[in-house]
């Protein structure tokens, strides 16, 4: 395997989250963080995608696999008749093709292309909707347990490094996202608080974008917003109140 093969595999394992924590921290040593979050942003794209194109068909896995191994005249050696799904073979050859196109953008933005069919992902919009959408996976781009790292994270983004207090038994963060919202320097924190999902936005307190992400266009969701360190803390949650932001503190 040369070079590229190993790269174009790690960082599919990377993305799939197959990846022990030191080959992660290796990975991420070698990568350009700019790069690594212009895929992992498309990645979700591709993601939400195909949930929306798939949503409500009910897809036997076998069949699926019979499908894309049927020879040339239609027929597969030994194979019993496959019950129809209701998905037509032309919606899935549609479906899987989308999906390759889709992977095939993100691997160009990967190796320095700049394929003209990619639309950038759009730096500001309702928080609330931005929430709605990760709510369907909610999983960190990475589990970020090192203070280092956590600090280093905000350092490099916002230009401040930040450090989270002792939370009580409640509440905890599950990891760091980059979802934008507010800007495209827009750093995510996921939280777990009293049972519900819980997302903390932080970005520079003058940021374009501000008054557009903090409009809710969710009646069950809270906007919380407060301004400290030179950043804007926005909490989006179905709690009442705010229980994360003030976690937050300036490294010394």
């Amino acid at each position: 395997m040369n070079s590229e093969e190993s790269k174009d595999n790690l960082l599919d394992r990377y993305l799939d989250r197959l990846l022990s924590e030191q080959e992660t921290a290796e990975f991420l040593q070698g990568v350009d963080p700019d790069q690594l979050k212009q895929t992992e942003q498309l990645q979700s794209r591709i993601d939400s995608s195909l949930r929306r194109m798939l949503s409500g068909l009910e897809v036997d896995q076998q069949q699926v696999e019979e499908r894309f191994l049927l020879s040339g005249d239609g027929k597969l050696s030994g194979s019993k008749t496959v019950v129809s799904t209701g998905m037509p073979n032309s919606h899935l050859m549609k479906t899987a093709l989308a999906a390759m196109l889709l992977v095939a953008a993100s691997l160009a933005i990967w190796f320095n292309l700049q394929p003209r069919t990619v639309e950038p992902i759009v730096a500001y919009r309702p928080l609330t909707e931005v929430y709605a959408e990760k709510l369907l996976d909610f999983r960190p781009y990475y589990v970020c347990d090192d203070d280092k790292r956590f600090a280093e994270t905000f350092a490099n983004k916002l230009g401040i490094a930040l450090a989270l207090g002792d939370l009580p038994p409640d509440r905890k963060m599950t990891g760091l996202s980059y979802l934008g919202g507010i800007s495209r320097d827009t750093v995510a924190m996921l939280c777990e608080v009293q049972g519900e999902e819980v997302i903390v936005f932080v970005d520079h307190e003058d940021a374009d974008g501000i008054e557009v992400a903090i409009k809710s266009t969710n009646p069950d969701l809270n906007v919380f917003v407060k301004r400290k360190f030179g950043l804007v803390f926005v909490e989006v949650t179905p709690l009442p109140s705010t229980m994360m932001i003030d976690s937050f503190e300036l490294l010394e």
